[in-house]
């Protein structure tokens, strides 16, 4: 029973707590609306994606319904976190499609409070990063140009690193939870 206090991220079951606290609102009920809420908005993320990689709305419509109609998509009608997950994983690759280092470490951040897969978000991150570092030091850009990308290097593990350290204390065993 101790192991499965911390078996679940935090961000989810926290986002579906703040809800649950508006009159009316079960604790079922607010995670169906978080599920709903965080799918929409990873089906809004796929069309965004979509039309910056491709500038074809039917491409990018295309790829949200081969997502709506995957097999695992049957978590969008459950209360798990994989919506909440892929919402922030799209919007991450949005961000860092449109170089905004900062915004895309922050949602790498939140999303390892999320899951343990935004391991694959982080290294997407820092390979992103070091190309754009690479390719700062080759043109000898000002420091200006360079620090953001650094900056979302390091910090976008926090989230994930937070919440494993965090389960090591409380239970004593390092690399378990």
């Amino acid at each position: 029973a101790h192991a499965s206090v911390f078996s679940f991220f935090p961000a989810y079951p926290a986002a579906m707590s703040v809800l649950a606290r508006l009159p009316g609102v079960t604790l079922v009920g607010a995670g169906l609306a978080v599920t709903a809420i965080a799918g929409l908005a990873a089906a809004w993320g796929i069309t965004v994606l979509g039309m910056k990689l491709t500038a074809d709305p039917r491409i990018s419509l295309l790829m949200v319904a081969v997502w709506a109609v995957a097999p695992t998509s049957t978590v969008l009608e459950m209360l798990y976190a994989e919506a909440l997950f892929c919402a922030l994983a799209v919007w991450t690759l949005i961000a860092l499609v449109d170089r905004r280092w900062l915004t895309a470490a922050g949602l790498t951040i939140v999303a390892g409070t999320v899951r343990s897969t935004a391991v694959a978000l982080v290294a997407a991150l820092v390979v992103a990063a070091a190309i754009a570092l690479v390719e700062a030091a080759r043109t000898h850009r000002r420091i200006a140009e360079w620090w953001r990308p650094l900056a979302a290097a390091l910090l976008a593990p926090l989230g994930l690193l937070g919440f494993l350290g965090y389960v090591a204390v409380r239970t004593g065993r390092p690399g378990r939870s």
